[in-house]
């Protein structure tokens, strides 16, 4: 949400908002994130001092249910959850030669794009 910053009247804590079930739902978080021997054990920054992706990890793994719960997930799933919209699923394997041309096309309508392999498939 706007407003949200380490200045005025910081308190430790995060919220981010979610796409579920048809509405916006507030995930609050603390600005604790795992680490060992001082490393970030999840997702982490190559710049040091920046933190919000961790943090947004932070609440995702809380709205699954843990981090656990993001380990082989569905990238398509995440965008939903993320933005609100609307996923579509296509596999490569049985597009037409066409890829290029389709994706360009979807690029330039806006799409957000991601994509994923099956576990050991590479």
């Amino acid at each position: 949400p706007l407003n949200q910053s380490f200045q005025d009247d910081y308190n430790g804590s995060f919220i981010f908002r979610f796409w579920q079930y048809g509405q916006w739902e507030e995930v609050r978080i603390d600005d604790f994130l795992p680490t060992q021997e001082n490393q970030l054990i999840y997702l982490s920054s190559p710049e040091r001092q920046e933190f919000w992706s961790s943090l947004l990890e932070k609440a995702y793994a809380k709205l699954k249910g843990g981090y656990r719960a993001l380990d082989m997930g569905f990238p398509h799933e995440a965008m939903v959850d993320m933005t609100g919209g609307v996923a579509e699923v296509f596999s490569v394997s049985s597009m037409s030669r066409n890829l290029p041309d389709f994706l360009s096309y979807l690029l330039f309508k806006g799409a957000l794009i991601n994509c994923a392999s099956n576990r050991g498939s590479l």
